[in-house]
């Protein structure tokens, strides 16, 4: 299961895009307005997360979106991780060199008579 984004970073991007989700922003995946809905855990938006390779700094916060589009693609992001640590799997576990065949099969390809 992945590691949840959320702490110090989580707080700074979301106190960045409250004044502008206060006014009323658009969605950057499906273009609908982001506004806040404060009867909703973290007002009903959340800051969307892009995964950024370590050896350059982490993650970088980009804008705000609405909760549905940010966990949707949060979800597709974590198939494809998925999907490749099962290909990886396979590839490992599948023998590379062909198994030989057997003696007698050998021979007949050869033709070779009487095996």
């Amino acid at each position: 299961m992945a590691k949840r984004w959320g702490g110090h970073e989580s707080r700074k991007a979301r106190a960045q895009w409250r004044p502008k989700v206060a006014q009323g922003v658009p969605c950057c995946r499906c273009g609908g307005l982001v506004v806040p809905r404060p009867w909703l855990p973290h007002d009903g938006w959340e800051p969307d997360h892009y995964p950024v390779p370590r050896w350059k700094g982490g993650k970088v916060t980009w804008p705000a979106h609405s909760p549905e589009c940010n966990q949707s693609e949060g979800g597709k992001d974590g198939a494809r991780i998925t999907n490749a640590r099962r290909a990886e799997r396979r590839e490992i576990t599948r023998p590379s060199v062909k198994p030989a065949l057997p003696f007698a099969a050998s021979e007949q390809s050869r033709g070779i008579r009487g095996v």
